[in-house]
């Protein structure tokens, strides 16, 4: 593995974990899952946004130059998405267990 991949991966998977995370921040005690997401249009235009602007950093050839980014292959994606869900996962659970004791 070169050290461009490990550095795009890593910024891929900090940008995932934050999009994914600002979702369990909309509530310290009720379940992402439970919280409709129509309810705050935007925040979800704002990651929405910041994923097109990373996604776009990765492709138009001026930004990658100045941030030294290159494509990301779409299994690298999926990988480095299922690594930013643990986060949901584990709020979840804390949410779950702080909620019965």
């Amino acid at each position: 593995m070169d050290e461009a991949f490990a550095r795009n991966s890593i910024l891929l998977l900090m940008v995932l974990l934050q999009n994914v995370h600002v979702f369990n921040c909309r509530s310290e005690s009720v379940s992402a899952l439970k919280t409709p997401i129509r309810r705050n249009f935007i925040l979800v235009f704002g990651v929405m946004a910041a994923q097109g602007i990373h996604i776009l950093s990765m492709h138009v050839p001026f930004m990658q130059i100045i941030l030294a980014t290159e494509p990301v292959i779409f299994s690298q994606w999926l990988i480095t998405l299922s690594l930013a869900l643990v986060v949901l996962v584990v709020m979840e659970a804390f949410k779950w267990i702080r909620s019965i004791a």
